[in-house]
């Protein structure tokens, strides 16, 4: 089910895998951790994509090989963060309970790392969305999660069939598609609208702009 992360998979671990499928993974996701630590200090567009398969001992065209553009990574993160995410909240009610969970650890990644997050939605808005899908092996996600047999079946929806399937359980079908477009303009808006001098704020923007939309108070003066 959507958001819901599935059974308990299989008992397989990463060092059981062949070593080809372990070698992508660790290139893979030792590319996104150069990335994720060069953006602290760095503006995304410019870091040089031969610093990053650098960082790996590869060449650039190895890294396209992986990955058909930098932007790519992008898209990488953001499913590989949904994922875990959706591990870390496994058990949570669905519906609202669910919708805050989630907004709460959304905050809690963009305040470890606002420049990466700053980037997404930039990037977002200039490509009307990273939503292509991304090739996420066995290999990447056992070694991505520590071995939890859960990552192997959770899924990866967008962010529209994600909170769709959970306001679903919330407010009357005519609503739904209304609602799901406040939430995912909360997502993305509320950290723009502080910017990074107010961004310790937005834990508390987040909870306040989910009461207004849990309660229906947004709109009630039409």
């Amino acid at each position: 089910m959507i958001g819901e992360p599935a059974g308990p998979a299989a008992a397989v671990t990463f060092a059981a895998l062949g070593r080809r499928e372990r070698k992508r993974a660790g290139l893979r996701l030792g590319v996104l951790a150069a990335l994720r630590d060069r953006i602290r200090a760095t503006p995304f567009d410019a870091i040089p994509i031969a610093d990053l398969a650098a960082a790996v001992d590869v060449s650039p065209p190895t890294f396209f090989a992986h990955f058909a553009t930098k932007s790519a990574l992008l898209t990488y993160y953001i499913h590989l963060w949904r994922i875990g995410v959706l591990l870390a909240i496994d058990g949570t009610e669905p519906g609202e309970a669910f919708i805050r969970s989630y907004f709460e650890r959304t905050a809690e990644a963009i305040l470890d790392e606002p420049a990466m997050w700053f980037t997404i939605t930039g990037e977002t808005a200039r490509t009307g969305g990273l939503c292509e899908p991304a090739d996420i092996s066995a290999a990447e996600r056992l070694l991505a999660f520590d071995d939890d047999p859960r990552a192997l079946t959770t899924p990866c929806p967008s962010h529209n069939e994600l909170f769709t399937h959970h306001v679903a359980h919330l407010v009357k079908a005519d609503d739904v598609a209304w609602t799901v477009d406040l939430l995912i303009g909360t997502f993305y808006g509320i950290p723009l609208a502080l910017g990074p001098e107010r961004l310790a704020d937005l834990p508390a923007h987040y909870r306040r702009s989910l009461d207004l939309i849990m309660s229906g108070d947004v709109g009630r003066a039409q």
